[in-house]
């Protein structure tokens, strides 16, 4: 629609009036693709925080959980082997507190049995590695956080520039263009015809929808 405008711009450029409209709606445009842009970046980059060091610290609880459920079951030991009984499934689905919770727990009980999990092949060293994996997925849980923080606080403003372009859209270039219905019916009908499939907004809003529902 912008551009039908522009390439007519001999026919309204000495009304004032759609001209200040015309203006206000197309300073919002290079915003509104500045917030989609900044959208995807910062949806990228929680996305990216987030896997840093996620699977690395799956296949280490993975490994040891299996390791001190042997020892559990050849020493007998029920209430250890119902508290380190895990497998790939609830690892791979457990949100990212919880599996802060079982890296916890496996952790707690290998320093416990540690002597006797030495002919499991557990030891200090892989107890260290899983303590400092789980450290660095928390901290990267806080960077993720910031993140989202600021993906909202995008995702309001581009849905009030949204709301400030349909307003001008609706209630001013709309109601501004009915001027030229007779005096210049071909300008008339480019706008009407842009007006309706205008892509902008649709298809940012529907991007912007889709990475909503990514995040949330």
């Amino acid at each position: 629609m912008s551009a039908v405008c522009e390439s007519n711009t001999e026919l309204w450029q000495d009304n004032e009036v759609f001209v200040s409209d015309f203006q206000r709606f197309k300073s919002k445009i290079p915003r509104i693709e500045k917030c989609r842009d900044q959208l995807r970046i910062e949806n990228i980059i929680t996305d990216s925080i987030k896997s840093i060091d996620r699977v690395e610290l799956e296949e280490l609880a993975f490994y040891l959980s299996g390791k001190i459920l042997s020892f559990a079951k050849d020493s007998g030991n029920k209430a250890l082997q119902a508290e380190v009984r895990n497998n790939r499934d609830n690892i791979g689905n457990a949100t990212d507190i919880e599996l802060i919770e079982i890296c916890n727990i496996l952790t707690n009980q290998a320093s416990t049995n540690l002597a006797q999990l030495s002919t499991y092949s557990v030891n200090a060293e892989s107890i260290g590695t899983l303590q400092q994996l789980t450290s660095s997925f928390f901290a990267h849980m806080d960077r993720a956080k910031m993140f989202h923080s600021k993906y909202r606080t995008t995702e309001e403003l581009l849905r009030k520039l949204f709301k400030d372009v349909d307003d001008i859209l609706r209630n001013k270039l709309d109601n501004d263009i009915e001027f030229y219905k007779n005096s210049d019916p071909e300008f008339y009908g480019q706008y009407k015809t842009a007006r309706i499939v205008i892509g902008l907004e649709p298809f940012t809003m529907m991007e912007m929808k889709k990475m909503v529902s990514m995040i949330n």
